[in-house]
């Protein structure tokens, strides 16, 4: 039976009930992506670990959540976090921002940047926090010690942090005094206000404080938190 005025009338006003519920679904969708890509370009991004200076806690290739961060109030020691090493020319912020998001997407695979594949990936680097603002330190052997400002004490960096990490010191095959600068000893020195020493739990093998001196709190960019590749190492960041 052919359609009547009326019936064809109600059957166009339903198609384009139809087409402006569609377009309401497709601008939610956009929106849903929106408000996700603005997560995690300014509340959480991701790293990927570039080297073997954290092993046994983070081996080469895992990839973690951090949050970036624009004050180091909330650093304490122990803490696992990224940083720009002090020789490094970072890219601008509109680019930072750019590269949280597609590194996201891309898992690390792409980034916007003027320098060569292994020079991104590595412009980062993850390592933990040992000592903080006002405290003073000496090491031996490898091994971080620390006195706070609250304590007369020496302790060491466990104690300190609190935290239950292990390090690794790979062994050579000669025999170091002191004076030799793979030794593992270090002076007694005291940080200066926004100064942090940073040390890879890797500790032979990890370009870190021992070999560059502290960090300014500047070059602090975030804070590991979770770990999501592989999924063995699913978890919270140690």
């Amino acid at each position: 039976m052919p359609f009547t005025k009326t019936q064809h009338r109600l059957s166009s006003r339903d198609r384009m009930s139809s087409i402006h519920r569609r377009n309401i679904l497709i601008l939610k969708v956009i929106l849903a992506v929106i408000v996700f890509l603005f997560f995690i370009s300014l509340v959480a991004a991701t790293v990927q670990i570039g080297s073997v200076s954290m092993e046994p806690s983070l081996s080469r290739g895992t990839r973690s959540l951090y949050h970036p961060l624009s004050r180091t109030d909330s650093i304490k020691r122990g803490d696992v976090v990224l940083i720009e090493p002090p020789f490094y020319e970072g890219e601008s912020l509109p680019v930072n921002v750019v590269n949280r998001v597609v590194g996201f997407l891309t898992f690390q695979k792409l980034q916007l940047s003027f320098y060569p594949r292994e020079g991104w990936i590595n412009r980062y680097l993850v390592k933990r926090v040992v000592a903080v603002p006002g405290d003073t330190i000496r090491m031996e052997n490898w091994i971080l010690y620390i006195k706070t400002q609250d304590n007369p004490y020496y302790l060491t960096e466990f104690e300190c942090s609190g935290k239950e990490y292990d390090i690794r010191v790979e062994p050579l095959n000669t025999t170091m005094d002191s004076r030799d600068p793979l030794s593992g000893n270090l002076p007694e020195m005291t940080l200066n206000g926004g100064e942090y020493f940073l040390l890879g739990d890797n500790r032979r093998l990890s370009n870190d404080s021992y070999y560059w001196g502290v960090l300014d709190e500047k070059r602090i960019k975030g804070k590991l938190l979770f770990l999501y590749w592989p999924l063995k190492n699913f978890g919270f960041v140690r």
